[in-house]
């Protein structure tokens, strides 16, 4: 077994490899050699793993600080001898890389087709439809669609799907896109893992906030996905149990009495008035409670239907919580339901 380090020149769409020694062009990978790299196209991955390579990525930052460390300038070779040192010094930051799941390339495909459509379908009224330009609105419909059939055969494959179609406010893409995006539930052995990687967690009681020459520590689309898409969904279908959570949130932080200025130092000196901005913060708070109770639901059933343990949330482990709030359905394989 060889063990080589990669790094893929953006610019000259190559790649430069290592293996301890001297720097290799082409190698030979034979059944069992592993590669260590950073984000590795997968239509490079795809020709190793029939070949029984085993990948291993790490994320760039990692290289990219330890390559200032050492003052060395960037260049592909120099990186694929950083990144085999970096491996020999801390092998446990590489993870496994086995692909990109099915359901991941086909959300993004979706994404990608439906904010081409928006944008035509806006040209499109601007110029005024006629027979000779609007086939092309309706050709990039049809794709959409057709994309969106994929995922459903695809979303049968996860077990979780059957606990999500039930649930009003969350379609074919919504689903995807959470399982896109998620991953796999085993690598949170803590929902408070989940809600952090998903930007609801909190620091010192307060959410966390993106600062300036800080790494945002979650992921932006999952946190933009639950927030302004499935959260907006609940609230206006009125979902069973979800929105009334945020009913019940909002109502008390609407009658909370903050010190005068409180709310416009918070908000970073938002020019509203006090009422306003207690509105939006009541609605910031709820719609945040009651996504962190529909992620610690998602955390508990997608890892009790893979036969994972699942542990007390922090408010029912160390603040001795009584109440907990259970889903509004229950996949039937998880019957009689308990949480812990």
């Amino acid at each position: 077994m060889t063990k080589y380090s990669v790094d893929w020149g953006h610019k000259d769409d190559k790649l430069v490899y290592f293996d301890g020694k001297k720097i290799i062009k082409r190698p030979k990978f034979k059944d069992g050699d592993e590669l260590f790299g950073e984000n590795i196209p997968f239509k490079y991955c795809r020709k190793l793993f029939e070949k029984n390579v085993r990948i291993f990525r790490i994320h760039a930052n990692l290289i990219s600080d330890f390559r200032k460390s050492k003052g060395i300038e960037k260049t592909d070779e120099a990186d694929a001898r950083l990144i085999y040192e970096y491996y020999t010094l801390h092998p446990d930051d590489f993870k496994p890389y086995t692909g990109e799941p099915v359901l991941k390339l086909l959300y993004v495909t979706f994404k990608e087709v439906q904010k081409l459509r928006v944008s035509t379908s806006n040209r499109l009224w601007a110029m005024g439809e006629d027979d000779n330009n609007g086939h092309l609105f309706k050709d990039l419909q049809k794709i959409e669609k057709d994309v969106v059939k994929q995922m459903r055969n695809e979303l049968v494959n996860y077990p979780i799907w059957d606990w999500l179609q039930e649930i009003k406010g969350i379609n074919v893409a919504t689903a995807s896109g959470l399982l896109a995006y998620i991953g796999e539930v085993k690598r949170f052995q803590m929902v408070s893992s989940l809600n952090s990687y998903a930007g609801l967690g909190v620091h010192n009681g307060l959410a966390t906030k993106k600062r300036k020459g800080e790494s945002m520590g979650h992921h932006p689309k999952l946190k933009s996905l639950l927030l302004g898409i499935i959260g907006d969904s609940f609230i206006k279908q009125r979902t069973p149990v979800y929105r009334g959570i945020y009913d019940s949130v909002k109502k008390k932080e609407l009658v909370k009495e903050y010190p005068a200025g409180f709310l416009k130092e918070h908000y970073n000196g938002y020019k509203k008035d006090d009422t306003k901005l207690l509105l939006g913060h009541a609605h910031n708070r709820a719609i945040r409670k009651m996504m962190k109770i529909f992620l610690q639901h998602y955390w508990v059933l997608d890892r009790q239907l893979h036969k994972l343990d699942t542990r007390p949330p922090y408010v029912h482990e160390h603040l001795k919580h009584k109440s907990y709030i259970m889903p509004s359905h229950i996949p039937e394989s998880l019957l009689p339901f308990k949480p812990f």
